[in-house]
């Protein structure tokens, strides 16, 4: 079966730091529609300039928090209600406008693709205060398991900005 004509939907997704620089993910369960996308939009932004890559079809697959930006929302009031709607009340810490990047996503009957707003978050490292209301799980993973262990089960639009993030981080660029 071909996919659908791709919906278009531009997307507010923030990054969660513990104080050292762990980055907290969502287990997605099984019924997450995206978990086994087949594929996946790799670079790009004109035609011709990117290519669909096979994804990871592994037992796990790991998000950032966010969601679809509503009719008449700001990228910034999408992640304000998108926290409250996931149970993340607990993030008092100020927001921070990161990345914006275009994204494109496909399974074989799916297709999506839009804009992802990229926002930063600190909070205490402490993930028992967590009580997401959509994950299957969380976890608190290090760079290094990011770029390692972690990275095949990570939508790679949301991998490349939080690797994109750890190096603005060390090269002083951007502050949180």
């Amino acid at each position: 079966m071909e996919p659908q004509k791709p919906t278009k939907r531009d997307y507010s997704v923030g990054i969660i730091l513990s104080p050292s620089n762990g980055v907290l993910l969502q287990k997605k369960g099984e019924g997450y529609p995206w978990k086994n996308s087949e594929t996946w939009w790799s670079g790009g932004k004109g035609p011709g300039q990117g290519s669909w890559i096979p994804s990871s079809s592994g037992a796990y697959y790991f998000g950032l928090f966010g969601g679809g930006m509503k009719d008449g929302e700001t990228s910034e009031q999408t992640f304000a209600r998108e926290k409250r709607e996931e149970g993340l009340e607990l993030l008092s810490g100020k927001a921070k406008d990161f990345l914006s990047q275009e994204f494109a996503e496909r399974t074989s009957v799916r297709m999506r693709e839009g804009t992802l707003n990229y926002f930063v978050v600190r909070f205490d490292g402490n993930i028992k205060n967590f009580r997401d209301k959509e994950a299957a799980g969380l976890v608190l993973a290090c760079e290094e398991e990011v770029r390692g262990y972690f990275g095949g089960m990570i939508f790679k639009p949301n991998l490349d900005a939080i690797l994109t993030l750890y190096d603005s981080l060390k090269e002083g660029i951007f502050q949180v």
